[in-house]
């Protein structure tokens, strides 16, 4: 299941302070993947060049907060499920494009090298 709801139900049962420690680790689990894309893509830009790092960092809050707002209202009108589903989505998606715009950096520096030596 999507959610994992039967784990959560599962740790109900707990005391108050397993509820929590189980809370922070799942919340931290699922931040620390969700929270790589954008250092690696500032890293990788950062090289390439100087004007594409603030425009990531502005492309990167204009998405945030519309992504927020767009969560709110689509699980309204579908389901939690359905924003996990869109949110998957939209990361692979993400990813796509990231591993083809790396390739393409390596290509372009292989080609420059190669061209100086």
């Amino acid at each position: 299941m999507l959610t994992f709801e039967w784990l959560f139900y599962a740790l109900l049962g707990l005391p108050l302070t397993g509820r929590i420690l189980s809370a922070i680790m799942m919340i931290a689990a699922l931040a620390f993947l969700l929270g790589m894309p954008f250092p690696i893509g500032i890293m990788s830009l950062s090289g390439s060049s100087n004007y594409a790092v603030p425009w990531v960092w502005a492309i990167n809050g204009f998405f945030t907060v519309l992504g927020g707002f767009l969560a709110i209202i689509i699980s309204i009108v579908t389901s939690s499920a359905a924003v996990l589903l869109i949110a998957a989505a939209i990361y692979g998606i993400a990813m796509i494009v990231a591993r083809s715009h790396s390739y393409r950096l390596k290509n372009e520096k292989f080609i420059l090298e190669s061209k100086a030596t």
